[in-house]
């Protein structure tokens, strides 16, 4: 029984260990350059989504990874589909959500996701 537990705790230390290894190799500038083109994605597909305005700036030096949007219906809905969804947004209501891709988390497809499924919160909506 000791040896079995000796090795879980071998096993996750080094699963710990392995994790580490992400934050080593990201450096500040290499997550600053993946959030910039993460955001630049999202920026992308939420121009592509009719009656949605992004109110933050374009230009990545003067906003983070965040983006603030207008929505042309009122948030608590969408917010509601988009969490059944599996999607955590930050609202502002009546209309503004906040949405920020991470660089260490998220994927392209992840943004796709989004993208997609904010489409379908608001055609339910509108």
């Amino acid at each position: 029984r000791a040896a079995g537990r000796s090795r879980t705790r071998r096993w996750s230390a080094w699963r710990r260990c392995r994790h580490l290894e992400i934050f080593t190799a990201a450096t500040m500038p290499r997550l600053r350059a993946r959030s910039v083109e993460l955001t630049r994605t999202l920026e992308a597909l939420v121009a592509g989504i009719e009656g949605v305005e992004q109110i933050t700036p374009a230009d990545p030096e003067r906003r983070g990874a965040m983006l603030t949007l207008r929505l042309p219906v009122p948030t608590s809905e969408v917010v509601r589909r988009l969490g059944a969804a599996g999607v955590i947004v930050d609202a502002r209501p009546p209309r503004i959500l906040r949405v920020a891709p991470a660089p260490l988390y998220n994927s392209y497809e992840d943004l796709w996701r989004f993208g997609e499924a904010l489409k379908t919160a608001l055609a339910g909506v509108v």
